[in-house]
This record gives C-alpha cells, structure tokens and sequence, in this order.
C-alpha cells in the first residue's frame, strides 16, 4: 500500500520542479515590447512624435529635443497614435498597457497635456481605461471636445478640459483614422 501511493507522487515531483525551472528561466528573459509605426505630428517649427514609451517633442529649426513625456518611462506603456495639437494642448491616447498577470487584456487611456513651450508639459488630465483595445488614430480637437476612435469599436467625444466622457458612439468596427469634423 505504502509503495502504490509513493509511485503515484513520484512523477509529480519531477514535474513540478521542471514547471517551476521553466516558469525562473522564461522569467529572466528580455521583455517583448509592441513594434509599429510612429505616430507624427508637425505645429509651426515643433515635431511631436509618439513612438514607444513616450511622445517627444522636437523643434525642428534648432535641431533640438525640446521634452519627453512622460519623464520615467512606464514598462508596457507604448504610444503609437499620433497626438493631436491645439492652443498650448497636446492630446494622445496610448497603445494599452497590460492590466497585469492575473487580469487579462489591456487598460487603454487618453492623456491631455499643457504645453507652455517651457519644458516637460503638464498632464491636465488622464482618462483611465477609456477603451479596451489600443488608440492607433490621432484625436481630433474641434472647439471644447476632442473625439477619439478605438479599436474597440468606438468614438468617443470627451471634454477638452476634463477628459470627462460626453458620449459615445459604436461604429462596429475598429476606427484607425482620425475622426473628420465638418
């Protein structure tokens, strides 16, 4: 009796420490990080570009970086879409980052940034887990709104100064381009 249940755990130990010597060694590998195209927007001499783990902004006559935001690159925070630029305000919506191991999918947000032209710009405000999938389009600014479309099938028109949702619109299919306003 005593060796039948000692053959039935014997192969559970081997197991368990083969999962737990792949689980330490896929651990210490580099980290993936999402690859795709810059987003670009040009305002008088300035170049804002969002590529990565941040936008910058470049002026283009002195040939120089003017900032980064944010200042401390977050892990699996990526920008792609191309920021949208108006009176002194930048807005940009992120590619998602990880809601974490235990909490599949991504939180998607959209940030709107004062720019005094004086260095890093301030965040006026961030619209958390906005959407469930990445922003790949430029926002549009148009008079106090700034609209956005999502991969997750949406357009959304937030509050300029608040980022406070207003309303929403499912156009069942993902939205890849900038919103148009006539």
């Amino acid at each position: 009796m005593y060796k039948a249940k000692w053959s039935l755990r014997r192969p559970i130990l081997p197991i368990l420490i083969l999962a737990v010597a792949a689980l330490a060694v896929t651990a210490c590998g580099t980290p993936t990080t999402a690859v795709t195209w810059p987003g670009l927007v040009a305002r008088d001499n300035v170049v804002y570009v969002a590529y990565g783990p941040g936008v910058l902004a470049v002026d283009v006559a002195a040939e120089e970086r003017l900032w980064a935001y944010p200042d401390e690159p977050r892990p699996s925070l990526y920008f792609y879409a191309p920021p949208a630029v108006g009176d002194g305000r930048l807005v940009v919506g992120d590619f998602g980052a990880s809601k974490g191991m235990f909490s599949p999918g991504v939180a998607v947000s959209v940030y709107a940034l004062d720019d005094d032209g004086q260095g890093t710009p301030a965040t006026r405000w961030t619209a958390g887990e906005i959407a469930k999938d990445k922003i790949v389009a430029a926002p549009l600014i148009v008079g106090d709104r700034v609209y956005v479309g999502t991969s997750d099938n949406y357009l959304l028109a937030l509050e300029l100064d608040s980022g406070d949702l207003v309303w929403q619109f499912e156009a069942g299919h993902s939205i890849w381009a900038q919103p148009v306003f006539a």
